[in-house]
């Protein structure tokens, strides 16, 4: 019995080294002739040769002889290097006869022992159910949809897929329910389309706890008709706020409102999340914050919040700015003192030698990314105009406490880097007048430093033009 054992363990390894080495000899040839009339590929006679050999390697069971035909690698299993809508209809056309072979000789058990041993289990679940009869919805529902085998997980999801496109709403409503537990009905609906009809069946299949849908649905928001905003506040409901982003991201993609207060619990939530909002869309989160600036019915404090908290992600690398942090800035000279004060340390303080806690650092690196980032100069009105008076007041303030904390010289350059970006003065010179009467003030100099420091680095990476630029630049200074 040892003997048989050993000698049925040494075939099967035989048979598996044969069916790796026909399936690369023949992904080889089918790469080859592919590209052969653009003269990419070997010799015609060598890839004959080939395939030849090949041939004489072609596994007897389909169960081994198909197992390439289901890879996530769909491009290199195409007969022809173009029309790739056609050479997908075709390949379709042959999963499914594969699959159709592979039921002839065992059943549903060959089908599944198949899907076990192919890289894309999901397609061969697709293929099986969009021919499958009831009598298979019996063996693989609700079983294998929470299956301890991954493969075989996957192989019902793409079943499920299949069998809703061929027979839609009126399949699953066929299907008796009853004795299924909350989680083989929740991974049931997860695998049909994230659209209403979905969520009607949610709710009176699952009754008040739907997280066994909730919390296992794609969501991909492109297949929704409508009622995105429902499905929003269900994904954070049920600790999904990454993909409640994609939704808003959908409604921003077709030009839809937002509604304020909806995209801000979205946010907040997203700050709590233990999802991994790194691997998040950081496109799609600065969007929102877009939207959330332009409207009229954004809480300002939620929105002033929710700048400092996500301000990593605002710069102007990616079109996007902290505006409503960047406008207090300007606007409120006690906050400007305060972020001042929170970055640099007071000329009247001895440095500490001890280390300031995570948290701490955090809050400063934070604030000194805001200040490095400032754009809007104090004196920026909100109609797009220049107030000389307003810049005049707003400084006087931070001289006065700044003076008093021991702050002055490194708020005036900092005022002096902001001071960069304040607009030319209507009567033609390249800088309005007011900010260039306070640099051209006595006490000035610490500005003058940050406003030259500044202006050097706005230029940015630029590639050398012989001085060009710079005398283009210097006649418009002059």
């Amino acid at each position: 019995m040892p003997g048989t054992l050993g000698s049925n363990a040494v075939t099967s390894r035989v048979e598996a080294d044969r069916v790796r080495l026909w399936t690369g000899l023949i992904d080889f040839v089918t790469k080859h002739r592919k590209f052969a009339e653009a003269g990419w590929a070997m010799p015609q006679e060598v890839v004959d040769a080939i395939a030849t050999v090949a041939e004489k390697l072609v596994p007897a069971s389909p169960i081994y002889r198909h197992q390439r035909l289901f890879s996530e690698r769909d491009f290199e299993l195409y007969e022809e290097a173009d029309n790739f809508e056609e050479q997908h209809k075709k390949l379709e056309e042959r999963r499914q006869k594969a699959v159709d072979e592979v039921f002839a000789t065992g059943g549903v058990k060959a089908v599944l022992e198949f899907a076990k041993a192919v890289e894309s289990p999901w397609r061969v679940g697709m293929a099986f159910g969009s021919k499958s009869t009831n009598d298979a919805d019996v063996v693989i529902l609700p079983a294998m949809l929470e299956s301890d085998n991954k493969s075989l997980a996957q192989f019902a999801g793409g079943f499920v897929w299949a069998r809703f496109r061929v027979q839609e709403w009126q399949w699953i409503d066929s299907i008796d329910t009853s004795t299924w537990s909350p989680a083989q009905r929740g991974l049931l609906l997860a695998y049909l389309p994230f659209a209403a009809g979905t969520w009607e069946r949610a709710a009176r299949l699952l009754g008040d706890d739907q997280s066994a849908y909730w919390s296992k649905t794609k969501a991909n928001p492109y297949e929704a008709a409508k009622d995105l905003e429902f499905a929003i506040d269900r994904l954070v409901e049920h600790g999904r706020p990454c993909a409640a982003v994609e939704c808003l991201k959908r409604l921003l993609h077709e030009k839809r409102p937002l509604v304020s207060a909806q995209a801000v619990r979205v946010l907040e939530a997203l700050l709590h999340s233990p999802e991994d909002i790194r691997a998040m869309d950081g496109h799609a989160i600065r969007e929102v914050f877009k939207a959330l600036q332009e409207s009229q019915d954004t809480n300002s404090d939620d929105l002033s919040r929710l700048e400092w908290a996500f301000l990593p992600a605002l710069n102007r690398l990616h079109d996007a700015a902290p505006k409503l942090l960047e406008r207090r800035l300007a606007d409120d000279p006690t906050f400007f003192c305060e972020i001042i004060r929170l970055v640099f340390r007071s000329k009247n303080v001895e440095r500490s030698a001890e280390e300031a806690p995570r948290e701490r650092v955090n809050i400063i690196e934070n604030a000194y990314r805001l200040l490095s980032e400032w754009k809007t100069p104090p004196g920026s009105t909100r109609v797009g105009t220049y107030d000389g008076e307003a810049l005049s007041i707003w400084l006087k303030q931070v001289k006065a406490d700044c003076a008093e904390s021991g702050h002055l010289e490194v708020a005036l350059s900092r005022v002096g880097h902001v001071l960069v970006y304040a607009p030319a003065d209507p009567d033609g010179l390249w800088l309005h007048r007011s900010a260039a009467r306070e640099l051209n003030a006595k006490d000035a100099n610490d500005m003058r430093d940050g406003f030259g420091t500044e202006l050097f680095n706005s230029r940015g990476a630029f590639w050398a033009s012989g001085g060009r630029e710079e005398r283009e630049l210097a006649a418009g200074y002059r």
